[in-house]
């Protein structure tokens, strides 16, 4: 059984990240988080807000779109950043592509918020 379990880790894909890399990750990570709890927050009360102001909700939808096309965009970024097999400096532009979508996001995020 230990040498199945050490077979297995060692078949493992051990591809090491900077710590500049791994925050880029973490910071994706968590405005992947944030986007969902604004979704959901923005799909409530545009929900609600249908049949009695049709163009406030209106205005809700369209920055629900604009916020879960981010949203799926970004977690594409994240899961190519965790299955990148490539050398270096393509890992490097796909981190500063993925920061670079994160912080669109967080703008988005921080819209929806006001507008919540």
């Amino acid at each position: 059984m230990i040498f199945f379990l050490s077979f297995l880790w060692s078949c493992k894909d051990n591809q090491k990240f900077t710590p500049e890399q791994t925050i880029i990750i973490a910071q994706v990570d968590s405005s992947v988080i944030q986007a969902s709890g604004v979704i959901k927050l923005l799909q409530q009360k545009a929900d609600s807000l249908k049949p009695l102001n049709e163009f406030e909700s209106i205005k809700l939808y369209n920055s629900l779109y604009m916020l879960k096309e981010n949203t799926a965009a970004l977690k594409t970024y994240h899961d190519s950043l965790l299955k990148h097999s490539g050398d270096a400096l393509s890992l490097n532009n796909l981190c500063i592509e993925a920061s670079t979508q994160a912080a669109y996001v967080n703008g988005l995020v921080t819209a929806g918020k006001a507008l919540y």
